[in-house]
């Protein structure tokens, strides 16, 4: 495999990582970073670690973690923006840097029907969860990204519904009729 092959391999076994591994309580540390790569036959060091998880953070993941050698990295939130807005926000932040705002988020409410300490630890992993009472959480999603919330909340069938707000309620209505008249 090629020197530009295992560049963006590493990138992308970084972001799986993130996304399997860590939790807002739970981070990985750049040599567990590089212990893990090593692991899939990629070789690198400590800076180009340091340039991937930069690389991830400005296509939009929410990467928290600090700097040094203790510092762990760890991803809150689970969302990124969709691949086909890379290009336009590259764009726009060469041409007017100050004219990238910021994600706009959305403060959603589900209510899990039944036991909601396994839906929590697993949504958890993906999302910064506030527990509201024993069944009803809260959770912040990216406005870009609610088709990819869609798609994770059918994992759950009917063990988790939205509650709020209306409008995220009415959109993951008209995403669940639009696939059903692809049938």
């Amino acid at each position: 495999m090629d020197n530009n092959s295992d560049k963006k391999l590493k990138l992308l076994y970084i972001q799986q990582m993130l996304f399997e591994q860590t939790s807002e309580n739970q981070g990985l540390s750049v040599a567990q970073i590089i212990e893990k790569l090593q692991s899939h036959g990629i070789k690198c060091e400590r800076k180009s670690i340091y340039a991937d998880i930069r690389l991830l953070r400005e296509f939009g993941l929410n990467i928290k973690g600090g700097r040094g050698r203790s510092a762990d990295y760890r991803l809150i939130g689970g969302s990124f923006l969709p691949i086909q807005t890379l290009p336009y926000d590259q764009e726009r932040r060469i041409k007017n840097p100050q004219s990238i705002k910021p994600k706009r988020t959305i403060s959603v409410e589900l209510k899990f029907s039944g036991t909601t300490d396994r839906l929590i630890a697993e949504m958890s992993r993906r999302y910064q969860i506030e527990k509201i009472d024993d069944q009803t959480v809260r959770i912040e999603i990216f406005d870009e990204t609610k088709e990819s919330f869609f798609i994770y909340l059918l994992r759950y069938k009917t063990e988790v519904r939205i509650i709020a707000p209306d409008a995220l309620k009415t959109a993951f209505k008209d995403f669940l009729w639009e696939i059903l008249r692809q049938y």
